[in-house]
């Protein structure tokens, strides 16, 4: 099992603290997805304040999807921008090796929209693929027009 969610994400919040060379934040903001899916714990901004000694001050989980940790960073960001704060912590957690790869893959789900794109049975990795593969057959067409063109215009493809 290795270490839980609060140990893996304090350990990262010490790292980050003794890097900026600060004991103390104003705030504290958590990125997160699949915590209340996967590790069965919700509330991840007081649990991992609590667990690092961030006691009463703010403290707030983020999630987005898979840009949860670039919102809890946004949201930081303009916390301190606001002067409603003058520092922050920002922390994007994930731990999702203690499931199976169905059950990460289901919990992934929850980011899709339910309604319309779960029922159709795609996964993410699914649709990454097919992004992928959409991806590469644009880049070999514009890649064989270079090759008939101007070659100017296939130096900024390459």
């Amino acid at each position: 099992m290795g270490q839980v969610l609060r140990e893996i994400a304090g350990d990262a919040a010490f790292a980050a603290l003794q890097d900026a060379g600060m004991e103390k934040v104003d705030a504290l903001f958590v990125g997160n997805m699949l915590s209340p899916l996967i590790n069965a714990q919700n509330q991840l901004g007081t649990y991992l304040a609590d667990w690092i000694g961030l006691w009463r001050r703010e403290a707030v989980k983020v999630e987005a999807a898979c840009g949860s940790g670039a919102a809890a960073f946004r949201a930081a960001l303009m916390a301190v921008a606001a002067g409603e704060i003058e520092s922050a912590l920002v922390v994007g957690i994930e731990k999702m090796s203690d499931k199976t790869s169905h059950d990460v893959t289901a919990s992934l789900a929850a980011a899709a929209d339910a309604d319309y794109e779960v029922e159709q049975g795609v996964s993410f990795v699914g649709l990454n693929a097919l992004v992928m593969q959409r991806y590469l057959h644009e880049l070999a067409e514009a890649r064989r027009l270079c090759t008939v063109r101007d070659q100017r215009a296939c130096q900024r493809i390459a």
